[in-house]
């Protein structure tokens, strides 16, 4: 009953990893710190070798969810966030918020207090957040369109390693990168549009992009834990409190204000009720031997 448990609960956060990668300003990396599989999903990455035997059916559920909840968002999510973007916000800000004592747990507090290198590492985070929630506003919302020219196949994996970054960095949207760039529109039409000739290098770019930057990753996560884990703390919640503010200045009459207080509301109570059921204990994994990164 717990292994099933465990598998559905690896689809459902990938699920929310592939919807949550598509908002600009929210990042889906975020949804694997919150929901404890973050440290492990790194390691297996980077240690592709040793792991995908082991943690093959983990790997595979995880993919599986971000597959469906990127298809979902593209074809189905953006139509929501046009017409209920203050209640689709707020949910998936109820679920980080949820969330933020399983990713300060990253920072290690047993260990003392924050000494200055620990409070800048989340500070870096808090304001790597917002300068990306920044560059958001500042775009000026114009869109490439591309073809199926050998340029416009570079450009799409330059995307996708783009895309590679941000998945492995709590914090950075790499829709929000794509907006900046006016790249966003092609990138979710060739998902919706299931465009082979473009989705070919984007996911060549994505897949050297998450083996390649995985490594670096675990690294510092291995060598240095509690600094990373106080750079992915400042990412997480700066990522909640830039999400939030914005989304708050938004709200247009009381009807969205009371139906982005009851999203949130549930996204909250999932997320907590996700935290309790599972055992995330055993998500987390140890870290590797340090000599075969």
């Amino acid at each position: 009953m717990a292994e099933r448990f465990r598998g559905f609960k690896e689809v459902v956060v990938g699920i929310l990893v592939g919807i949550t990668a598509m908002l600009p300003g929210i990042s889906g990396a975020v949804i694997c710190v919150c929901f404890g599989i973050y440290e492990r999903i790194v390691r297996d990455l980077a240690l592709l070798r040793v792991y995908l035997k082991k943690d093959f059916w983990f790997i595979l559920y995880l993919v599986a969810g971000v597959l469906i909840g990127t298809l979902i968002a593209a074809k189905i999510l953006s139509g929501a966030m046009d017409r209920y973007p203050t209640e689709s916000l707020f949910l998936f800000a109820g679920l980080i918020a949820g969330q933020l004592p399983a990713v300060w747990k990253m920072t290690e507090p047993d260990k003392g207090r924050f000494g200055r290198n620990e409070w800048i590492a989340t500070a870096v985070g808090f304001i790597i957040m917002g300068s990306m929630l920044a560059a958001d506003l500042m775009g000026n919302g114009g869109d490439t369109e591309l073809g199926h020219s050998a340029a416009d196949m570079a450009i799409m994996f330059a995307v996708g390693l783009v895309v590679a970054v941000s998945a492995l960095m709590p914090g950075i949207s790499h829709s929000t990168v794509l907006v900046v760039f006016g790249l966003f529109t092609a990138f979710t039409d060739s998902i919706s549009n299931m465009d082979a000739v473009l989705l070919l290098p984007l996911a060549l770019g994505a897949i050297i992009g998450v083996l390649g930057f995985s490594k670096v990753v675990q690294y510092a996560l291995t060598k240095h834990h509690r600094l990373t884990g106080c750079l992915i703390f400042g990412l997480t919640a700066g990522s909640l409190v830039t999400v939030a503010l914005s989304t708050i200045a938004g709200i247009d009459g009381w009807a969205h204000a009371v139906g982005g207080a009851a999203t949130f509301i549930i996204g909250l109570a999932v997320s907590i009720w996700f935290l309790r059921k599972g055992d995330l204990q055993d998500m987390n994994m140890p870290d590797p031997d340090p000599d075969k990164i």
